[in-house]
């Protein structure tokens, strides 16, 4: 039989497990990528590898603010 506080507590639980897998993935690729420290905005590495995401960054900008737009104006 379905219970809405079931369905509530179940739900909170699987993003809750995701939500601490996401973060302790990002820890350790930030501990062993960057030797734990996360740099300020704005701060980049000048290496093949930064030049090469900034591009990626500078690429993926457009269409992203375009889908953020179109997300926007849909009304449901």
């Amino acid at each position: 039989m379905f219970s809405w506080n079931d369905f509530i507590v179940t739900n909170n639980n699987v993003l809750l497990n995701n939500f601490s897998n996401f973060i302790n993935q990002v820890t350790k690729f930030i501990s062993s990528k960057f030797d734990g420290v996360i740099l300020e905005s704005g701060v980049f590495i000048e290496t093949d590898i930064g030049k090469l995401d900034l591009t990626f960054l500078s690429d993926l900008n457009g269409p992203l603010k375009e889908y953020i737009h179109s997300m926007e104006v849909i009304k449901i």
